[in-house]
C-alpha cells in the first residue's frame, strides 16, 4: 500500500502541474477577453438590455445622462477589467492564485449564462439548485476545454466584439437612450390665447380606486373623508370616472395632453410628449409642477424645476443597491431568488418591496432613495409653490405618489414602523387567505385617509393664500389597484378587477365656487384636459380624445375601454363593479374605519377593559413581540410611530394548534383583535394599533389568547 501512493502522489502532482502549465500559457490579453466576454454575456448585456428597455427606472430618479452612460460603461467596462486586471496581477504575483481565481470566475460566469438559458426552456425550469449545479459542471468543462483547445480561446476573441456592441445599442438604440437626449430642444405651442385665466391646481394621486372612499350605495364616506366630502359639496364628483390607461408611464400622459399614447413604447417624458398641459399653458402662465417619476414639464415651462435630484452619492448608492437586486434576480434561478426584494411593483428602493416575479421590471411608480426616504417631502414642496406669490396666472401640479405602496403611514401623516413583506402576498399579486388580504387594507386605507388630509391642507393653503374660490381646481387618480384574494397580479386589468383599477376618483372644482353635486356621467381620465381648456376658454391646438365634463352636450358614452399590458378590457356604464367592493369592504370596515377590522365574530372585543375579561394565566403559551422596548418611553409625535405590532405565538405540545385569535389590549383596553397565521415555520401575527390609544412616556401593551371552542369566550394570558 505504501508503493501504490509513492507512486500515485508524483501522478497527481504531475496532473496540477500539466494544468498549471496550460494556464500559465494563456496570454494576458486572451485572460482578459475570457473574464470580458463571459461577464459582459452572463451578467451586464441582460442587465442593460432590461433597463434599457425600461427607461423608468432612470426617469423615476432624475438621473442625468451621464448616470446613463456611467451605468453603460461600469458593467461593459469597468467591472469585466477590473476583474481582469485583479486575475492578471495575482496571476504574476501568486500563479497558483490566479489560476484558482480565473478558474472559479470563469466556472461561476459561465454558470450564470446557462442558468438564465435553462430558465427560459419552453418547458420550465429546472428546480433551482439543479440548475446551478449543471452551470458549474458545464463552467468547469470549457474552462477545462478554454486551457487546452486553441480554437475555443479563438471564439473568445471573435466574441469579444459583443461587448461594445452591446453597449452601443444600450446607449444609442435602447429606449433608455432617449433620455440622453434634453427636453430644451422641444417647440413649444404659439400663439394659444387664455379667454378666461383662472388659476388651477391639480392633483393626481396614484394607485387609488373610488372605492376606498365609498359606501355601498356609492355615496362618499364624510366622516372618514371630510375633505373629499368638502370637494364633492363644493364643485362636482364624477362618481362614474374612469381611468383608461393602466400604467402610470402612459396614465399620466394620458391625463395631461387628453389622448392616448399611439406609442406604447413611449416614455413619460417631454421628448415624446412634447404637447400637453404644461406647454399648452406655458405662455400665459407660472408653471409650478411636482413630478414624482415623470418628467412632462418641458424645460422651457418649468426650467427643470419639477423634479427632485438627489445629491449625487445619495442617487448613486440608491443605484447601485437597486441594480445590484436586480442583476441577482437576473443571475439566480426563480426558486432560489424567490426570497429577494421585488423588482415587479415599483422604479426604484427595490429592498423594502415585497419578494415578486422577476420578468415584472416595469410596474410603476416609486421614486429614488433621497426622495422616498420620506414621500411627505413631495407634498411640502407642493404646498411651499401653494405659497409663493405670483403675479400671473399660475398652474399648480404635483402628481402624488399615495396612497401608493408601500403602506407606512397612518391617517395623521406620521410614518410607522413596518416590517418586511406584507404577509399573504404572492409574486405578483395575493393569496386565498381573506384575512391577510384585509389587514392589507387596513394599512392602505389609514394612507387613503392621509390622502385626505392632505387635500385638507392644500385646500387651507389655498383658502389663505386666497385663491381657493377662484381657481378651478381637479383632483383625480391615474389609476387604481387591486389588493384582494386570488388576484394573479395586483396591477392588471381584467374583468374581474374593473372596479378596482379603472374606476378612481375624480373631483372638479370650478371658479366662482359654482357647485354641481354629484355627476354620474362616465368621465374618463382623457377627459380632463379638454375640460380645463373648456374652463378657462382656450383653444387646444391639437386633436384629443376625451371631451369637455362641463360642456352642455357630452357624448354617450356607453362602455370604456382600459388598455393594459395584458390586453384591453371593455365594460359598461352602469359602475357596478365599484359598489361590489364597497359591499365587500363594508363587511370588515364599519363606517371606513380602519382599526374596526377584527376576525368576524369578535367586534364586541374592541374598546373592553381587560379587566372586565376573566383572563386567566396559561404556561403553555408564550408570546414574542418583535421590538417592544419602543412602547416603554414614548413620545406620540415620534415619526416614525409604532402603530404596527408584530410578534408570533411560540407553542408548547399542550398549546392550541392552528391559527388563533388575540386580542392586543394597549394601556387596559383592547385596540385591536387578530388572527395568527403561519408564516416561515412560525405561529406569527400582525396588528395596527392607534395613536389616540398610547399616552406619552411609558405603555403597557398586553396580548391575550382569544379561546372560542367553548359555549363562551375564554382568555389565556401567555408569558413573555
Amino acid at each position: 500500500m505504501t508503493a501504490t501512493g509513492a507512486v500515485g502522489h508524483p501522478v497527481q502532482q504531475s496532473r496540477v502541474r500539466d494544468v498549471l502549465s496550460q494556464a500559465s500559457s494563456i496570454g494576458p490579453l486572451d485572460l482578459a477577453l475570457s473574464i470580458w466576454v463571459l461577464f459582459t454575456f452572463a451578467i451586464a448585456q441582460p442587465l442593460l438590455d432590461l433597463v434599457g428597455r425600461n427607461p423608468e427606472f432612470f426617469l423615476a430618479r432624475a438621473a442625468p445622462p451621464v448616470d446613463i452612460v456611467l451605468v453603460g460603461l461600469i458593467f461593459i467596462v469597468a467591472i469585466p477589467g477590473l476583474l481582469a486586471l485583479i486575475v492578471i496581477a495575482l496571476r504574476a504575483a501568486y500563479r497558483q492564485l490566479g489560476v484558482v481565481v480565473h478558474a472559479a470566475l470563469f466556472t461561476a460566469m459561465t454558470a450564470a449564462l446557462v442558468v438564465s438559458v435553462l430558465e427560459r426552456l419552453p418547458w420550465g425550469a429546472v428546480v433551482g439548485w439543479v440548475e446551478m449545479a449543471i452551470g458549474l459542471l458545464l463552467g468547469a468543462l470549457l474552462w477545462f476545454g478554454y486551457l487546452g483547445l486553441g480554437l475555443l480561446r479563438s471564439a473568445f476573441r471573435f466574441a469579444s466584439i459583443g461587448p461594445p456592441v452591446f453597449l452601443v445599442m444600450f446607449l444609442v438604440i435602447s429606449p433608455t437612450s432617449d433620455l440622453l437626449t434634453t427636453s430644451g430642444s422641444v417647440g413649444r405651442p404659439a400663439g394659444v390665447e387664455v379667454g378666461s385665466p383662472s388659476p388651477v391646481v391639480m392633483i393626481v394621486f396614484d394607485e387609488f380606486p373610488v372605492a376606498s372612499l365609498i359606501d355601498s350605495s356609492g355615496n362618499l364616506i364624510d366622516e372618514a373623508y371630510p375633505n373629499f366630502a368638502r370637494l364633492a359639496r363644493e364643485g362636482t364628483w364624477f362618481r362614474n370616472a374612469m381611468a383608461v390607461e393602466q400604467q402610470t408611464e402612459q396614465a399620466l400622459p394620458t391625463i395631461l395632453t387628453g389622448r392616448q399614447p399611439s406609442d406604447r413604447e413611449a416614455i413619460p417624458m417631454t421628448a415624446d410628449y412634447p404637447l400637453s398641459l404644461f406647454s399648452l399653458l406655458s405662455d400665459a402662465y407660472d408653471i409650478r409642477a411636482v413630478e414624482a417619476v415623470t418628467e412632462l414639464c418641458p424645460e422651457y415651462a418649468c426650467q427643470n424645476r419639477s423634479r427632485v435630484v438627489a445629491p449625487t452619492a445619495d442617487r448613486w448608492r440608491a443605484t447601485i443597491a437597486d441594480l445590484s437586486i436586480v442583476t441577482a434576480h437576473l443571475l439566480l434561478p426563480s426558486d432560489v431568488g424567490e426570497d429577494l426584494p421585488s423588482i415587479a411593483n415599483t422604479w426604484g428602493d427595490f429592498a423594502s418591496a415585497t419578494p415578486e416575479a422577476r420578468d415584472e421590471f416595469n410596474i410603476v411608480t416609486r421614486f429614488n432613495e433621497h426622495v422616498e426616504a420620506d414621500r411627505r417631502s413631495e407634498i411640502h414642496r407642493f404646498l411651499d409653490l401653494l405659497r409663493t406669490p405670483t403675479s400671473q396666472p399660475t398652474l399648480y401640479f404635483a402628481h402624488v405618489l399615495l396612497p401608493h405602496i408601500p403602506w407606512s403611514y397612518l391617517d395623521t401623516g406620521q410614518r410607522y414602523y413596518t416590517h418586511g413583506r406584507a404577509p399573504g402576498s404572492t409574486p405578483t399579486g395575493w393569496g386565498p387567505d381573506e384575512w391577510l388580504v384585509m389587514q392589507a387594507q387596513q394599512r392602505y386605507l389609514l394612507q387613503v385617509r392621509y390622502t385626505d388630509l392632505i387635500i385638507g391642507e392644500i385646500i387651507a393653503t389655498l383658502e389663505e393664500t386666497g385663491i381657493y374660490e377662484e381657481a378651478l381646481m381637479v383632483v383625480l387618480a391615474d389609476h387604481g389597484t387591486a389588493d384582494i384574494p386570488n388576484v394573479v397580479h395586483r396591477r392588471v386589468i381584467t374583468p374581474d378587477t374593473v372596479g378596482h383599477i379603472a374606476a378612481i376618483p375624480l373631483f372638479v372644482k370650478l371658479p366662482g365656487m359654482t357647485k354641481t353635486g354629484v355627476d354620474d356621467y362616465r368621465a374618463e381620465t382623457i377627459d380632463v384636459l379638454p375640460t380645463i381648456a373648456d374652463v378657462l376658454d382656450l383653444e387646444i391646438p391639437w386633436t384629443v380624445d376625451g371631451t369637455s365634463l362641463v360642456a352642455t352636450t357630452r357624448p354617450e358614452r356607453p362602455t370604456t375601454t382600459m388598455r393594459g399590458t395584458r390586453g384591453d378590457v371593455t365594460f359598461d356604464d352602469d359602475g357596478e363593479e365599484k359598489l361590489a367592493i364597497a359591499r365587500w369592504r363594508e363587511v370588515w370596515f364599519d363606517s371606513g374605519d380602519p382599526f374596526s377590522l377584527v376576525p368576524h365574530g369578535f367586534g364586541h372585543l374592541l374598546g373592553v377593559p381587560l379587566d372586565d375579561l376573566e383572563v386567566v394565566d396559561d404556561q403553555s403559551l408564550s408570546i414574542r413581540v418583535n421590538n417592544a422596548t419602543r412602547y416603554q418611553d414614548l413620545d406620540l409625535r415620534s415619526d416614525p410611530f409604532p402603530a404596527q405590532i408584530t410578534g408570533s405565538l411560540v407553542r408548547t405540545t399542550n398549546s392550541p394548534t392552528g391559527d388563533v385569535v388575540l386580542a392586543i389590549a394597549v394601556n387596559g383596553t383592547v385596540q385591536a383583535v387578530v388572527r395568527t397565521y403561519n408564516e416561515d415555520g412560525s405561529t406569527s401575527f400582525q396588528a395596527m394599533l392607534p395613536i389616540w390609544a398610547f399616552q406619552t412616556g411609558a405603555n403597557h401593551v398586553e396580548i391575550v389568547l382569544v379561546d372560542d371552542s367553548g359555549a363562551e369566550l375564554a382568555f389565556h394570558r401567555p408569558t413573555g
